[in-house]
């Protein structure tokens, strides 16, 4: 879901090294399949590392960022250089956040209303199920902006449902 926004791009084999002052990570960037690129933020340094699998996956990737609309950004950005690097960052950043809420989903009812703040989610100790999904829509009807769990297609029982 949160991942979605930087498709045809996704982060995989995401790495934290979580013993650091400041932990670093690294983590594959694929496309269509294929590793195109390694990313790492060493510990205790800020500095985004990147280094592309080939030339062409680098022209790819450096074509799809000139094509993505101003606003993709929260903020202008200074130059290509940062561009990469926070269009890199965003993205293991989403990919973490999916599979955060997915792990959720698998033992609750996840659900946001809308007002709510954005990366906000509301949990219900109980597995989803249709049933509660009706109650939840009956309860907060047009306040409702979705119900997470329908999105990813977890239950409890790991069982997809949506």
């Amino acid at each position: 879901m949160y991942a979605d926004r930087f498709a045809p791009y996704s982060a995989t084999n995401i790495h934290y090294a979580k013993r650091a002052q400041v932990p670093g990570f690294r983590a594959d960037v694929v496309r269509d399949g294929v590793v195109v690129a390694k990313i790492s933020i060493p510990d205790n340094d800020a500095a985004v590392e990147h280094e592309f699998t080939s030339v062409a996956h680098r022209f790819r990737f450096e074509q799809h960022l000139a094509s993505l609309a101003p606003a993709f950004f929260p903020e202008k950005l200074a130059d290509e250089d940062t561009m990469r690097a926070c269009f890199l960052l965003d993205l293991v950043d989403a990919e973490q956040a999916d599979t955060q809420l997915q792990q959720m989903c698998q033992s609750h009812t996840v659900f946001r209303l809308k007002g709510d703040v954005e990366d906000h989610w509301r949990e219900l100790d109980e597995p989803y199920s249709p049933a509660l999904a009706k109650a939840i829509r009956s309860e907060y009807q047009s306040g409702l902006d979705m119900i997470a769990n329908e999105i990813y297609g977890t239950s409890s029982t790991g069982v997809g449902h949506a």
